[in-house]
């Protein structure tokens, strides 16, 4: 796939004069410098989502312990939940302080094999922060079948480390626990992958919140990075999903470059230098 080029221009006007800076911010692997932490709830030794992480071409950074770790010191909070009966205490205790960092810019990838404490009972979920209208289902009807969610073209399904279609997905023990309902997705939400066909069934999805976002979804996906389950989905999982769900959430936030602000810095500088010898020339000719 061609990189996907993001152009940031900022222009400063002053007496006529316009002073232009501009970046390059291009979102393939990795180009998009980001430092991701991993957590992977009631599993927090392994490192089986570092190879994800720099296949993505961003730099992991391993959590061990949720409770007091540096949420400033990562782009993205990457979470594995590998418990099928809900969050630990510790998880469950930060998610305050994860709201408020998402909300001044950042992201966060949660993977849930939980889902809800009950099946055919649509609930809220504590990972679906600032969104608790949002209504999810733990379910295992039809749980080999991943779809797109027309038009399928995020970075998720067409992105830098390959495509996903929908068998790409299938076959999976389980490829899905459930889904969320798309009737109680808030307004603005991009719906990525469905169970089956049903458009109302969303087994992925992400959505604003303030400057950041959150992306949600149902896939037990701690279980395919161990190198568990059959193959596939087990590759097109580890190689193909969860690298493109990292590259996807990059391009949903990309905080201003601190090269950039250095330079609109300078520009501004420059600005006011030609502002003061431009009053100057003004006095000199009155004098």
């Amino acid at each position: 796939m061609a990189n996907l080029n993001v152009f940031k221009k900022l222009s400063i006007a002053a007496t006529g004069t316009i002073f232009s800076v501009g970046v390059i911010l291009v979102g393939n692997k990795g180009a998009l410098a980001a430092n991701i932490g991993y957590f992977t709830d009631f599993n927090e030794g392994t490192t089986a989502p570092a190879a994800v992480i720099n296949q993505a071409g961003f730099t992991p950074i391993q959590i061990t312990d949720i409770s007091t770790f540096d949420l400033n010191s990562i782009d993205t909070l990457f979470v594995n939940e590998s418990s099928n009966g809900g969050l630990s205490s510790a998880l469950l205790g930060r998610l305050a302080d994860i709201t408020s960092w998402v909300q001044g810019g950042k992201s966060f990838i949660v993977h849930d094999r939980f889902v809800s404490n009950d099946i055919d009972d649509p609930q809220s979920n504590p990972f679906l922060i600032g969104a608790s209208s949002i209504l999810v289902d733990r379910d295992f009807s039809n749980d080999a079948d991943i779809n797109l969610v027309p038009p399928g073209n995020t970075l998720v399904t067409n992105g830098p480390n390959g495509t996903i279609n929908n068998l790409t997905l299938d076959g999976g023990t389980s490829s899905s626990h459930g889904f969320a309902l798309a009737s109680t997705l808030p307004v603005g939400a991009e719906a990525i992958l469905s169970v089956g066909s049903d458009p109302n069934k969303i087994a992925a999805f992400s959505y604003r919140l303030g400057q950041g976002v959150v992306y949600y979804s149902t896939i037990p996906l701690d279980y395919y990075l161990e190198g568990f389950g059959p193959n596939p989905p087990q590759q097109e999982f580890a190689n193909i999903y969860a690298p493109n769900v990292l590259s996807y959430v990059q391009t949903q936030t990309v905080p201003e470059p601190a090269s950039v602000t250095g330079l609109l810095a300078l520009s501004l500088l420059g600005t006011g230098s030609l502002l003061k010898r431009k009053q100057q020339q003004k006095i000199k000719v009155k004098v």
